[in-house]
């Protein structure tokens, strides 16, 4: 063989291993790249799965769901000045008024009538009450008892409408101020005023009873721990004497309801002996100094 053709022969061996080489670099380069996608995905999978993990579809409460408030979570609370259970009917019958006092019978009736308006047996409806005489963020029913006292006495006409009631938001008589204003809205004109000293639960309301109109100050004393104020709204044919007041309950916290003050006939019964009571003291304890009281005048 000439060496020109064993030149040939040598040249295409080399091209045929070159493409041969060519070839197989190419398919392995395939190879990797699609390994590479591959493992790009799965890296992607993988660094995906704590958002899929976060917003994965929280399993279900074991807890029951609290119903719904009622009242509504936004806006003013709706004003509610009578329960929902009828109220004891205004005393229009003169054998069961107090013919003896200031008042005459009708006047007793209208101050009875409209005391009841301001009944509330709940705290909700008590504080609707207490923010319709008082404004808004100043009702809460555990210290709205001077204006909600004032108030009835001026929607039963003992007393006019130039004294706003927010004046006698936790009303203080041993305070000067405060001392003024009492002597300013019950003027000695008009009201006579008497101070006793004797623990409400002491006192002989027989002989000395309390009668419609009546504004008193409760004085807690060192017993005690609150003061109080009130209007006596009526007083029945076998002399018991009520009042519609804010007080504190074991079942519905404070409302403000129609309430027995005391029976002269049985002692230990209505809110005097109660507030004056150790076992109930938790629910509040006033009257171990007694009383100041404010009475209209005899016409």
């Amino acid at each position: 063989m000439s060496p020109k053709i064993k030149d040939i022969g040598f040249g295409l061996s080399v091209g045929l291993g070159i493409s041969f080489l060519l070839f197989f670099g190419i398919v392995l380069l395939a190879e990797f790249v699609s390994l590479a996608d591959f493992q790009s995905a799965s890296a992607q999978e993988i660094l995906s799965t704590p958002q899929n993990i976060a917003s994965a579809t929280p399993a279900p409460s074991i807890l029951p769901t609290p119903p719904s408030p009622p009242f509504p979570e936004t806006g003013p609370l709706p004003l509610q000045p009578r329960p929902s259970a009828a109220p004891p009917t205004p005393t229009l019958n003169t054998e069961q008024l107090v013919l003896g006092n200031p008042l005459d019978e009708e006047e007793q009736a209208r101050l009875h009538a409209a005391s009841l308006a301001f009944v509330a047996p709940d705290f909700y409806s008590s504080k609707a009450i207490g923010e319709a005489i008082n404004g808004e963020g100043y009702g809460h029913p555990s210290n709205i008892c001077g204006p909600l006292a004032i108030a009835i006495l001026q929607e039963g006409a003992i007393l006019s409408n130039q004294t706003a009631p927010y004046e006698f938001w936790l009303l203080n008589p041993d305070v000067a101020e405060d001392l003024i204003k009492l002597k300013s809205v019950f003027a000695e004109s008009r009201f006579e005023s008497k101070r006793d000293n004797t623990a409400l639960n002491k006192v002989d309301w027989k002989n000395s009873p309390l009668m419609p109109g009546d504004f008193l100050y409760l004085f807690s004393g060192s017993r005690g721990n609150f003061e109080h104020m009130l209007a006596v709204t009526r007083v029945d044919e076998d002399g018991r004497a009520y009042t519609v007041t804010n007080h504190n309950t074991e079942e519905n916290g404070f409302i403000i309801t129609e309430e027995l003050l005391y029976d002269p006939n049985n002692p230990g019964e209505g809110l005097f002996y109660e507030w004056t009571e150790r076992q109930k003291s938790l629910l509040g304890s006033t009257g171990f100094d007694g009383y100041q009281l404010w009475r209209l005048r005899e016409k």
